[in-house]
């Protein structure tokens, strides 16, 4: 991992000292907690937010990257309540070359496992955040994703599979 520069993940992730010693020339950080009221979302979003009933998740969600925004509008995902019914995304990413950045992924609560390769070839990721509904990182998840700089792991997560930051 030339690339990979810090890992947002709490010493009390179960998976923290297996990152530790995997890659101890990466950054581990300890995640700020953020107590805003704004469920997270950046401020364009709030603005939305504010205006509609946050116990609905009708919030649209508002991506920073335009390829991501593309791929989850062909899957019928505008809302953070849409985002919360998606259970899998296994190949909807993979082998894309313009995705750079995917920190709304925090907001697909439904999700317990990135699957395998989900991200592989991404060669342009540069961060990502994973929901905190996630337990596992599958197998090659990240391969050759050699601009990844920052990844947020949640305290959920438990297990992260062989190769999963494999030539990244």
């Amino acid at each position: 991992c030339r690339s990979l520069q810090t890992i947002n993940i709490s010493k009390n992730c179960p998976v923290y000292d297996q990152i530790r010693k995997a890659y101890s020339n990466i950054q581990l950080i300890e995640p700020k907690v953020n107590e805003s009221s704004s469920l997270g979302l950046n401020s364009k979003v709030k603005k939305k937010f504010d205006k509609v009933d946050a116990v609905d998740n009708v919030s649209p969600i508002q991506f920073e990257d335009p390829e991501v925004e593309r791929i989850f509008h062909e899957h019928g995902v505008y809302t953070v309540d849409d985002a919360d019914r998606v259970t899998s995304i296994k190949h909807w990413f993979s082998n894309n070359s313009y995705i750079k950045t995917f920190d709304e992924l925090k907001y697909f609560t439904g999700l317990k496992t990135i699957e395998d390769m989900a991200f592989s070839f991404c060669n342009v990721l540069q961060s990502i955040t994973i929901p905190n509904s996630v337990t596992r990182i599958g197998d090659r998840c990240f391969e050759v994703c050699d601009s990844l700089k920052s990844i947020n792991i949640p305290d959920g997560v438990t297990s992260i599979e062989y190769g999963t930051f494999y030539r990244c």
